[in-house]
């Protein structure tokens, strides 16, 4: 019968002499290269992120932004007289981008006849 206090025991669960001593040591070493390795994996799947989104943000940064474009609703009427000889006609606007003058014009179409109200500057 082996006792287990006197050494004599030798083999995978020794915790005495030479050959114990050795499989301990390697365990810490397996230990520690397994936390390095670990570290770097996490360190390059950060790299690739950051590198993936600042991909992305370059490419989307670098995009031309829609064009300029005024959204107005208006509103238009005709006033006439008693001959039936128009009068005036008003169009209002409802809602939307205020217009400026000098970049608004207005166009009226009689039978695909464009003819211009007013010129640059004056409405």
């Amino acid at each position: 019968m082996t006792n287990y206090f006197d050494g004599s025991r030798r083999g995978r669960g020794a915790r005495h002499g030479a050959s114990g001593a050795k499989l301990i040591k390697r365990r810490k070493t397996w230990k520690s290269r397994n936390a390095v390795s670990e570290i770097i994996g996490n360190m390059l799947i950060l790299a690739i992120t950051v590198i993936m989104f600042s991909g992305i943000f370059v490419f989307v940064a670098s995009m031309d932004g829609p064009a300029e474009k005024v959204y107005t609703d208006f509103v238009g009427s005709v006033e006439t007289n008693a001959d039936g000889d128009v009068v005036a006609i008003k169009i209002i606007n409802k809602g939307g981008h205020p217009l400026e003058d000098r970049r608004t014009a207005i166009y009226l179409f009689v039978s695909d006849t464009a003819s211009s109200l007013g010129g640059l500057g004056r409405l």
